[in-house]
């Protein structure tokens, strides 16, 4: 004799297809918390701008050009704790004044800025990330015209020069996927709501069965 236990294939597909609506209700709904969650928390995230320049000293033949080159790899981490120094930040704070007119402190700039390195790279990345676009842009342009223009005060680096700027097109927010926060709210609404109907359905037996 089958109880309400023994609930086959077919009878899990024909409960679904008798709550098929209650399912997709329950997948809308959940879809729809994790959008508007996900929209809130995409208007919270900083926008993320990024430039970067290059180091190097040039050779003066062929024959050394790989030496020059290693050492200057060699070199890079104290390019970048230079370049990390509040004095680079002032001047990429006076930069941002006589070029945009946009008054920033010194603590803003650094909570904004990181610099880093790839391996075996003579290029020192500079990220900045501001809730504002344009702040986020111009302290991550003056970052790079900072350490262009001071690099050289403190350290006999060579040639520094900026690889591009920071433009609109290229502020983007921190990374977030809306669709990926959307796909798992209907997963999760698909999974809650065939949970939902297949234990509404098992009690209902159990029910009828004691009567």
């Amino acid at each position: 004799m089958e109880t309400s236990s023994d609930l086959t294939l077919l009878d899990v597909i024909k409960v679904i297809l008798r709550n098929l609506v209650w399912i997709i209700i329950s997948m809308i709904v959940f879809g729809a918390l994790a959008f508007g969650y996900a929209k809130h928390k995409a208007n919270s995230q900083p926008y993320v701008a990024k430039t970067s320049v290059v180091v190097y000293n040039p050779s003066k033949t062929k024959y050394d050009q790989y030496g020059v080159y290693n050492k200057e790899i060699g070199r890079m981490n104290t390019y970048k704790a230079i370049s990390e120094d509040s004095v680079i930040m002032k001047d990429a704070q006076n930069i941002i004044d006589k070029k945009n007119g946009v008054k920033l402190s010194i603590s803003e700039i650094k909570n904004a800025v990181s610099i880093s390195n790839d391996d075996q790279t003579a290029v020192l990345k500079i990220e900045a990330k501001n809730t504002k676009k344009n702040d986020a842009k111009l302290i991550a342009n003056g970052m790079a015209s900072a350490i262009k223009n001071d690099l050289n005060s403190y350290i006999n680096a060579g040639v520094v020069r900026k690889l591009g700027v920071a433009n609109d097109s290229s502020v983007k927010k921190d990374g977030l996927s809306i669709s990926k926060y959307l796909v798992v709210g209907l997963a999760f609404g698909l999974l809650f709501g065939l949970m939902v109907v297949l234990i509404k359905d098992i009690i209902l037996k159990q029910f009828k069965e004691r009567k």
